[in-house]
């Protein structure tokens, strides 16, 4: 993959700061994917699988070029091909990387156990998943202030300020999902999840889901 860019510039308003995209990218990328799996039913009406995959992801412009506010997360967000470099009275300004983008390459396993016939069944799923070059947006401890005009005057408030990043990181958890025909025309379903998101060289992932249960009664 290539990348070349120009130099871009930031022009100072009366109200905010706007970023003048001065740059244009060339970017070229092959990203490449093989999974395999095998399906065991090692006696009547229960089966075990497993599933190994190697997948690669081209980042999503929003990940490499994102800069502004985000209302639905309530984050100012920035692009992973921008760098924050804090100045010495205190402020801070961006500048463009001039390096390739990375690949987000990822290998997972898959380990299910089903149960597919009568009146109850189940299937239960643990997975790992190690990744190299993860995106994720990381929290760098500083604000940017965001000016909202409404009729003649403003309202200014801070935003807290992200940054796209690449990390090694791994993924696991485990998933499951329970169906009971309690009669004839009622069903009962229970679906729970959890997974665990930590950055490869030490800590936690942000923004990952808590684990989420779900019940639910089906009357045909």
């Amino acid at each position: 993959m290539d990348i070349s860019a120009d130099s871009f510039a930031v022009d100072v308003g009366r109200y905010d700061y706007t970023l003048l995209s001065n740059y244009s990218i060339d970017y070229q990328s092959n990203p490449f994917s093989l999974s395999a799996g095998i399906v065991w039913e090692f006696t009547q009406d229960y089966n075990f699988a497993v599933s190994i995959t190697h997948a690669e992801r081209t980042p999503s412009a929003s990940e490499l070029l994102s800069y502004g506010a985000h209302i639905g997360s309530g984050l100012y967000e920035v692009g992973a091909l921008l760098d924050i470099h804090q100045e010495t009275g205190g402020g801070f300004h961006f500048e463009l990387q001039r390096q390739d983008v990375k690949l987000e390459t990822s290998n997972n396993i898959d380990i299910s156990l089903r149960k597919f016939r009568g009146d109850f069944g189940f299937i239960t799923n643990i997975f790992y998943n190690a990744i190299d070059d993860y995106y994720y947006l990381a929290n760098t401890g500083l604000t940017r202030r965001i000016a909202h005009q409404h009729d003649d005057h403003f309202h200014y408030f801070d935003m807290p300020l992200y940054l796209y990043q690449t990390r090694d990181a791994k993924l696991y958890g485990v998933e499951g999902e329970f169906v009971w025909q309690a009669d004839t025309p009622l069903k009962i379903t229970l679906m729970t999840d959890y997974i665990r998101g930590e950055l490869r060289d030490g800590g936690n992932l942000p923004r990952i889901p808590p684990c989420a249960s779900v019940a639910a009664s089906i009357i045909n």
